[in-house]
């Protein structure tokens, strides 16, 4: 997402451009943490499959997911996957790195420690 504009402006060109010659089928892998409702809003407009990084529970994304100044980012995540269910976004899916920092025990289930977390 650190490219959004650039992202948006293919969006909104191939689908002004092309709409009637192609069915464009995006997708993005992202960790969610810098989604907000614009952004949200405009991956449901454009149908954008989605997988969000989230190498496991909370103990175990954040011995391997880190900020710069080396916070943990399972909860910035979990925020970005609540702002994609508010626009009623369909999340495809979880990208997952199981290593030994941060499973198997600690990485078990992406998708309960969500839910867990009050995701939708």
């Amino acid at each position: 997402m650190l490219a959004w504009p650039a992202i948006k402006e293919v969006l909104e060109y191939c689908d002004t451009t092309y709409q009637a010659e192609f069915e464009f089928r995006f997708s993005i892998n992202t960790n969610a943490t810098l989604i907000n409702p614009d952004i949200a809003q405009t991956l449901t407009r454009y149908g954008v499959s989605t997988a969000v990084s989230l190498d496991g529970l909370q103990e175990g994304n954040d011995k391997v997911r880190m900020t710069k100044t080396g916070q943990g980012t399972f909860l910035p995540i979990v925020n970005g996957m609540n702002t994609l269910a508010n626009a009623e976004y369909p999340l495809n899916g979880f990208a997952v790195t199981i290593t030994e920092r941060n499973g198997p025990r600690r990485a078990l289930s992406p998708r309960t420690s969500a839910r867990d977390e009050s995701c939708r």
